[in-house]
């Protein structure tokens, strides 16, 4: 039988501590595997920046929206200052999962391309 002091010690450290390494581990695990299907199966399109907002816990942020296989996803990711909006830019996705993406905003599209094919392209178009 457990002493009232070790429920107490269980009740206020214990399952707090492991609720706060769970997340920590399960966002790590989150945050490695949108990066390793990135990494693995690459694909460019392109995106359109919709909008910026604020948000308390990461600042200022940009939307965007992307075509790949005839589905318009939407993605957010950090705003950088230069980006403008509206504007193009090409669109980093994973070709088995296109939800995971990044707006490459350090890349617009040039205005010689006007389209992208619908699964992507395999490398930058530049």
């Amino acid at each position: 039988m457990l002493s009232s002091k070790q429920k107490k010690w269980i009740l206020n450290k214990l399952i707090p501590g492991i609720i706060f390494f769970g997340t920590l581990i399960v966002v790590g695990y989150i945050a490695w595997r949108r990066n390793n299907l990135l990494e693995e199966y690459p694909r460019y399109t392109i995106g359109t920046t919709t909008e910026t907002y604020w948000t308390s816990a990461s600042g200022k942020k940009l939307r965007y929206k992307y075509k790949v296989g005839g589905k318009i996803y939407t993605g957010s990711n950090h705003y950088e200052d230069k980006t403008q909006v509206p504007a193009r830019y090409f669109v980093w996705f994973s070709e088995v999962d296109p939800e995971v993406a990044r707006i490459l905003q350090d890349k617009p599209v040039p205005d010689t391309i006007k389209v992208a094919p619908p699964d992507g392209w395999k490398k930058l178009p530049l």
